[in-house]
């Protein structure tokens, strides 16, 4: 899997499977009444996971370090760093052991074209 993976093309499943289904004639509809949300960025991971304590910020990760104090947002961290949070709203942070990204969730769907300028400024070892 490691040695093909790389290599495979990167499409989304509505491109890949959905579409070329569909025109096929193997796709069925059937008509149902549920909860979606398209977890698209990281705004949805807010949504979908909201904070467990009355901080208002979503901590996901393995052994988060994260403090706060009138903040809220959604923090996901993949390092022992300490983040600290302190009078911001909406945030959203990504804290990997290569790369940190910060911005808001109003912003989180910009981050396609921050990859897009990473990978033409030759930095594509972070992604």
């Amino acid at each position: 899997m490691s040695e093909v993976w790389s290599s495979l093309p990167k499409t989304s499943i509505d491109y890949a499977v959905a579409e070329p289904a569909a025109e096929a004639g193997d796709v069925a509809v059937i008509p149902s009444d549920f909860i979606w949300d398209d977890v698209g960025d990281f705004a949805a991971i807010a949504r979908l996971n909201p904070a467990t304590d009355e901080s208002g910020v979503t901590v996901i990760g393995e052994t988060p370090r994260v403090y706060t104090e009138d903040a809220d947002g959604v923090v996901v961290t993949d390092t022992s760093r300490v983040i600290a949070l302190i009078g911001v709203e909406d945030i959203v942070v990504v804290d990997t052991p290569d790369a940190l990204l910060v911005t808001t969730t109003e912003h989180a769907q910009s981050v396609k074209q921050a990859v897009e300028s990473i990978k033409a400024h030759g930095d594509d070892d972070v992604l």
